[in-house]
């Protein structure tokens, strides 16, 4: 299990950047990872917020959330309310995605599929913007969201600046806390130490994700699934965050 973390004002490249000098105890530099983009229903944000604390992960995991402001037009023309869902893109270890979307597939019915990320067209003053080539990124969504098929941003997602939540392993936090003191959870790390830093409270389909391993003989077993395979563009490298 996790324990959430909030930082203000950061980036996904800078929060992986800043990884090794963070948490150098449980940061793998080895460690292969992926952004994706998870669409959940508006008003169950906050369950996605802290959805780490409910996940046996291996690795540091960041989410940014973004709102459609001054693009929500954008997403009409494509028949896509964009008051209906919250759109969180997640920085994870590889081998960490299976399980943080395991849960949400085989229970509660969630889609995968693919997202092409794309530039605010210039037509659209919004103040302001980054050029960069558009990408597709692998999307989960709730099944009472529709298919995205595409979503502009001012700038590529992993430049997007704001509130961070960052899911760090629980039994690495405790290491962390008894080798460096209990304020390393209220800090996260000595990097970047003007940002603010608080606890969170707990409260194309057939795109392929990583097998998790059933903990129960009784446990169905689902088909073996690849982490590779999941984006065909890994790591493609203000206004509307949320």
């Amino acid at each position: 299990m996790g324990i959430t973390v909030i930082l203000e004002n950061m980036m996904l490249t800078q929060l992986a950047d800043e990884g090794p000098e963070r948490w150098p105890e449980i940061w793998s530099i080895d460690q292969s990872r992926i952004r994706i983009l998870m669409l959940c229903r508006r008003k169950e944000r906050p369950l996605l917020e802290v959805h780490g604390d409910m996940i046996d992960h291996d690795h540091p995991v960041f989410g940014i959330f973004f709102r459609p402001r001054e693009t929500a037009k954008l997403l009409k023309e494509l028949d896509f309310d964009p008051r209906s869902a919250s759109f969180q893109f997640l920085d994870i270890a590889t081998t960490d995605l299976g399980k943080w979307v395991q849960h949400l597939i085989t229970n509660d019915g969630w889609v995968r599929s693919m997202t092409e990320i794309s530039p605010v067209p210039m037509r659209l003053r919004i103040g302001l913007t980054r050029a960069f080539e558009g990408y597709s990124i692998p999307c989960f969504r709730h099944p009472d969201l529709p298919p995205l098929e595409q979503l502009h941003l001012p700038m590529p997602a992993e430049s997007l600046v704001g509130k961070a939540y960052v899911s760090i392993p629980r039994l690495g936090a405790e290491e962390l806390a008894t080798r460096r003191g209990a304020e390393i959870l209220a800090r996260a790390g000595t990097v970047s130490t003007h940002s603010e830093t608080r606890i969170h409270t707990p409260v194309a389909e057939n795109i392929p994700i990583p097998q998790v391993k059933s903990k129960t003989d009784e446990t169905p077993h689902s088909p073996a699934i690849s982490a590779s395979e999941v984006s065909a563009n890994q790591y493609s490298q203000q206004p509307g965050v949320a």
